[in-house]
């Protein structure tokens, strides 16, 4: 094994490394980071169809796989967990998975469709030298859930970068409108039409509008909210932004007052974190792994289904000035906390070459 040159790293993400999606976001930070660590990392772009791959997809996966003169394989988790055996027979290299959520876990699948997933992705684990995932939550739903063990599994948080300006640098009156903002794809994991709902209930003193910022992939779930919001008769108050440029989403942390995360389930949560670095306040479903480390006066936690809580939350923090100004003096606290990306890399690229270093792989 040779010592005096860079380490060379395939690292096989499926689709669009741009893609405004938090996974996206998390594999592109780290990417950029990698040679600063001594690695050098290469992209291995597989297809966008992933976890729903054509035949075709699988077959040029595994030619890539089986191709590519990299010493060891980072294989994004979307890709991994639907992995056939023409993609598994290729996996000759030493292997670490990036695992943002078991893709069995998202909601809105048929009962069919989540057991293959489970299945599938339950098996293709065992394949891995090490698992990194992105929250303890995850690593305990491995090891409880997929028979993972403990030692294989390394918890690497995603990170911030610090923004440039945060949000409430200038004072505003009770006179303003109050921008809401939610950040994530349309999907029925997200949980939006409890959020639609429960500003159709709001008594507030202020005016306010409620801006969504994510793909709309998913039409289906596209039309119902856009239904929704028709039959709610908030056409004027709420806005479906659809995907944002990474300078559209920072002016929009940048301008609005506070972030809602009302997600059935997530992997860790980056949208809350994200929020946090701009000392934008959260109030965010109880079932997000990265909010449990916040909770207090910056984030407050609800549970996804008690729609009249979400109300009386969100009505407190439009209503109540002296609340909510605890509420950001909170979360600009907070934003001077919170880890970089270097550090959530250094932590990576341990892992890999540690596994490098071994050789082989374990089953």
């Amino acid at each position: 094994m040779s010592t005096d040159r860079t380490l060379s790293l395939g690292f096989v993400i499926p689709g669009d490394l741009d893609a405004p999606t938090g996974g996206s976001r998390y594999d592109r930070e780290v990417l950029t980071r990698f040679a600063k660590h001594g690695v050098k990392a290469d992209l291995i772009s597989v297809s966008h169809r992933y976890p729903f791959p054509s035949l075709e997809d699988r077959a040029k996966t595994a030619a890539l796989l089986s191709n590519h003169p990299c010493d060891l394989l980072l294989i994004d988790g979307l890709a991994f967990g639907a992995f056939s055996e023409m993609e598994r027979a290729a996996l000759t290299k030493p292997l670490i998975v990036l695992l943002h959520h078991p893709l069995a876990d998202e909601t809105g699948l048929s009962a069919d469709f989540a057991q293959h997933f489970y299945d599938q992705e339950k098996s293709n684990l065992r394949l891995a030298d090490k698992v990194i995932v992105t929250s303890q939550a995850t690593k305990a739903r491995l090891i409880n859930a997929y028979d993972v063990r403990d030692e294989k599994i390394i918890v690497a948080e995603p990170a911030i970068t610090r923004p440039s300006a945060l949000a409430h640098s200038q004072s505003k009156s009770n006179d303003d409108p109050c921008h809401i903002l939610a950040v994530g794809s349309l999907s029925p994991r997200k949980n939006y039409a409890l959020i639609i709902n429960a500003l159709a209930l709001l008594k507030t003193k202020r005016s306010w509008h409620f801006t969504l910022a994510g793909r709309c992939d998913d039409q289906q779930e596209t039309q119902i909210l856009k239904r929704l919001i028709h039959d709610v008769g908030l056409q004027g108050q709420i806005h479906l932004r659809g995907a944002v440029s990474e300078t559209e989403l920072q002016t929009l942390y940048q301008t609005s007052d506070f972030l809602l995360f009302p997600s059935l389930y997530e992997g860790y949560g980056m949208a809350l974190t994200e929020a946090l670095s701009y000392g934008l306040p959260v109030i965010a479903s109880q079932t997000i792994p990265a909010a449990k480390h916040f909770e207090g006066d910056g984030v407050v936690l609800v549970a996804p289904d008690q729609r009249a809580l979400w109300v009386q939350t969100i009505e407190e923090w439009v209503n109540n000035q002296a609340a909510f100004t605890k509420a950001v003096k909170t979360a600009k606290l907070i934003a001077g906390s919170l880890p970089d990306w270097d550090q959530t890399t250094g932590q990576i690229v341990q892992v890999v070459k540690q596994t490098h270093a071994r050789g082989a792989r374990i089953s």
